[in-house]
């Protein structure tokens, strides 16, 4: 390693902690005992210990080390406030998919490059500052859950939201306020424009496609009741709407990969109480990730079975996947 890797490291460093401080709103100071600051000093260690072990590995690529800590930490801190809050990320990607699929709704990126969302037919209008809440469409959602909304009720949320502020705003925004409608924990402030990293280059974006369009022909061609105890509960780090999101395969075609039959659609509705009577894996969709123990009943078997099913699944994608990937593999 040169002499200029410590100078090097130590502007790195300083680089890892103001992205985490900013990003998670914390003080990053050791005797900060708040659950939210010790659990940022741990990614800003792990973040260290990943850009240090790049440093060693490749001393002469100093030149791109600060866009690979950058990464590194927006991923990092991405993927904890995906845990913590688990409902807020679940409820976006549901508004998102609805809004994009229903004619009367859009979500568009405006002049400035915002993700911005309304009536379709504001797409040429001036985006507008949102605020904090809708007071009257709180006290008429009061008592609706997130994970019970159907299609209806999305419409209903969505229509009195923009009836309320009357032109496109940011897509965060109009989640935000929705999170305060229903009941949903929410990010600390309600307008940090995006949690994830700066955006890729159009060589990893393409890199990226190609590695999900291998992970999802690897899916095909896995056992269906690996396949289903995957795709029904993925794992945490995997996200389904990435595969229709980026044209990979709709849900319709997910929908067929998993193979619910009219027998276990039943099954599936009496569980979680929808009302439904339809076969339509559309409609199953909003339901994912189902419990453990209802896929459990559609493959007639054991719950630890199932657990046991993903894990053989994740591990044959990781193995199969890991010449792509590099000496890292799948995570």
């Amino acid at each position: 390693m040169p002499s200029e890797a410590p100078s090097v490291f130590s502007e790195l460093d300083d680089l890892i902690a103001g992205i985490v401080r900013g990003k998670l709103r914390v003080s990053l100071r050791p005797d900060d005992g708040r659950q939210e600051n010790q659990d940022a000093l741990e990614i800003v260690s792990k973040a260290r210990v990943e850009v240090l072990r790049k440093l060693q590995a490749d001393s002469s690529d100093v030149r791109n080390l600060r866009d690979y800590a950058s990464t590194v930490t927006y991923h990092a801190c991405a993927e904890y406030l995906r845990g913590k809050y688990a409902g807020r990320f679940r409820l976006q990607y549901k508004l998102r998919y609805f809004l994009s699929h229903h004619r009367d709704f859009g979500i568009w990126t405006d002049d400035a490059g915002v993700l911005t969302c309304g009536l379709a037919k504001w797409k040429s209008a001036a985006r507008i500052a949102a605020p904090r809440d809708c007071p009257q469409v709180s006290e008429k959602f009061a008592r609706s859950s997130a994970e019970n909304m159907k299609a209806a009720d999305w419409e209903k949320l969505s229509r009195a939201i923009f009836d309320e502020l009357r032109g496109p705003v940011a897509f965060q925004s109009f989640v935000a306020i929705a999170a305060s409608v229903l009941g949903v924990e929410s990010f600390p402030e309600e307008e940090l424009a995006d949690y994830s990293a700066p955006g890729p280059s159009p060589e990893t974006t393409a890199a990226a496609l190609e590695i999900l369009r291998a992970l999802w022909a690897e899916i095909l061609l896995m056992d269906l009741r690996w396949r289903r105890a995957f795709l029904l509960n993925p794992p945490r780090d995997v996200e389904l709407e990435v595969f229709p999101e980026n044209g990979i395969a709709s849900i319709d075609e997910i929908g067929v990969a998993v193979g619910v039959e009219d027998a276990e659609y039943a099954i599936v509705w009496s569980e979680v109480n929808a009302g439904e009577a339809q076969r339509c894996f559309a409609m199953l969709w909003k339901w994912l990730p189902l419990r453990d123990a209802l896929i459990a009943r559609l493959l007639q078997a054991e719950v630890q079975q199932v657990i046991n099913l993903r894990r053989l699944a994740r591990d044959r994608l990781a193995a199969r996947l890991a010449p792509r990937l590099g000496k890292g593999g799948v995570r």
